[in-house]
């Protein structure tokens, strides 16, 4: 069962849905690369959370490495397909609806707090959702993403043109969509964007890892 914080839709999620039902090589390539980082850095019996689960794709990697697992979207139609898709794997994880700028839990609830190519497309709430990652991570615990890389662009603009996504406008290599929202937009990062993003959100940087199209990243709270 699908738990609702809060209702919504968003054309990300349709757009991704078509990307995952045909997935170019580049894709597959890179989300292997994420299932083997996530087996490599996970631990076992962790309490772990997604931010942007999506239709539980990576959540489907975590099987015998959560002892609690919850995973977040604020698109209906995602949670119920992530709800449907772990079912029949048999996975006990709490699905809810929730916007990832305003957290329900509580501080240092969770071990890992992983978001996995979803912060391409935080936009102008990235510092909030940073801050509330931040927040219920453990101390000792880790934040884990998945970003696209300085060599992604030509996949993704050649993803969004065979989607025929509605693109109003790219600054540089930032894509902006018409849609609902006002933040409807796909970033990349560079490793130097990724370590300033660090220190402006109090992280430290345990590891960033290139892997195809995208940067696999570990980070800690900072000491400071």
């Amino acid at each position: 069962m699908v738990n609702k914080t809060q209702p919504g839709e968003h054309e990300n999620f349709s757009y991704w849905s078509k990307l995952l039902q045909d997935a170019p090589k580049s894709y597959k390539e890179w989300f292997k690369a994420e299932r083997d980082y996530l087996a490599r850095h996970v631990k076992p019996d962790s309490q772990i959370l997604e931010i942007g689960c999506g239709e539980g794709r990576s959540l489907s990697y975590l099987t015998d490495r959560g002892s609690v697992l919850y995973g977040i979207d604020y698109d209906e139609n995602a949670g119920l397909q992530a709800r449907t898709k772990l079912d029949s794997e048999g996975m006990n994880v709490n699905i809810l609806l929730m916007q990832a700028h305003d957290l329900i839990f509580r501080d240092d609830s969770f071990d890992y707090v992983l978001s996995l190519t979803t912060p391409a497309n935080f936009a102008s709430k990235k510092k909030q959702i940073f801050s509330e990652m931040k927040r219920v991570v453990k101390p000792t615990g880790e934040i884990i993403i998945n970003v696209f890389n300085e060599d992604a662009f030509s996949e993704r603009i050649k993803f969004y043109r065979k989607l025929k996504a509605q693109i109003k406008e790219i600054k540089g290599t930032t894509v902006f969509f018409d849609g609902k929202g006002e933040d409807f937009i796909s970033e990349q990062f560079s490793r130097e964007q990724l370590v300033d993003l660090c220190k402006e959100n109090g992280f430290k940087v345990i590891d960033i890892t290139k892997a195809g199209i995208g940067y696999l990243c570990r980070f800690g709270k900072s000491e400071k």
